[in-house]
């Protein structure tokens, strides 16, 4: 994925699952991931949808991004966490909660 070469890679984690894992170190409260709201034929309005790829933003409200951040994992203990405010493409950065080695998920 061009956009974040050298920066993130998108692998299998196992047979059913991807994730993202960072390719350098990042710094807390750095930008991980700049993402857009995705744009799918089949997901007309990207905020009102629920899904297997969609963050959820509020108590009934979800977002649908695009890529990388569609295959960003669940954790009990995250190291990246959704910023507050809207980024330029209307949609929403990912912030580094604490420092991130390379290779981490």
């Amino acid at each position: 994925y061009l956009r974040c070469s050298g920066k993130l890679q998108i692998k299998k984690v196992n047979p059913d699952q991807w994730g993202v894992f960072a390719q350098r170190p990042y710094t807390k409260g750095s930008i991980v991931i700049s993402s857009n709201l995705a744009t799918d034929t089949e997901q007309p309005n990207p905020k009102a949808t629920s899904c297997s790829h969609a963050i959820q933003i509020g108590w009934n409200e979800h977002i649908l991004m695009d890529l990388p951040a569609q295959f960003l994992n669940h954790s009990c203990d995250p190291n990246i966490g959704v910023a507050i405010k809207l980024n330029g493409g209307q949609s929403y950065d990912f912030v580094a909660l604490r420092d991130i080695e390379e290779g981490e998920e």
